[in-house]
């Protein structure tokens, strides 16, 4: 399983991770019910979530949708997130 995970995180430095079969359809942070704390957590889709809680409304959304899953990874493994002008 981590081998399958390493893989794909390669894969998608390699090329772009825009979309896993439309796994990005339809699915915005701000419909989800959260705070503005920013603590990052970051996803196997190679997406930075701003809280746990929009990664657990993300995770919701996957679900009811038969969505392939994701799970949580170390945030060292996706590029540093852009600076804010």
């Amino acid at each position: 399983m981590k081998l399958i995970l390493v893989v794909s995180i390669l894969l998608c430095l390699l090329k772009p991770c825009l979309s896993q079969s439309g796994q990005w359809t339809g699915f915005a942070e701000n419909e989800c019910l959260c705070t503005t704390q920013y603590d990052p957590v970051c996803g196997s889709d190679m997406r930075r979530y701003y809280n746990i809680c929009t990664y657990e409304c993300r995770l919701d959304y996957i679900r009811r949708n038969g969505l392939n899953m994701i799970d949580k990874i170390d945030c060292k493994w996706l590029p540093p997130p852009s600076p804010i002008h």
